[in-house]
């Protein structure tokens, strides 16, 4: 999971360093020294998991069947698969 977050924040750098140079240049500024660079290893601080929810036949009304949340078990405050 580390090399592919590093790998992703490389890219999202390279991007952001793009764009700054394209406002720079409609700008008129200058460009020199201009860097932008990913700090790894990337602080991976959770991971969301949504799950769909079941409708109601009630219009208006939704509920979360309790079948989908088999297997999930909460640890600090977070839902996570078991």
């Amino acid at each position: 999971m580390g090399a592919i977050a590093d790998s992703l924040a490389d890219e999202l750098a390279e991007e952001l360093l793009d764009a700054h140079r394209r406002v720079r240049m409609g700008s008129g500024a200058p460009r020199r020294g201009l860097s932008v660079s990913a700090q790894t290893p990337v602080d991976l601080l959770g991971a969301y998991v949504f799950l769909p929810m079941a409708v109601d036949e009630q219009p208006g009304r939704s509920f979360i069947d309790s079948r989908s949340l088999s297997g999930v078990r909460s640890v600090g405050g977070s839902s996570l698969p078991t």
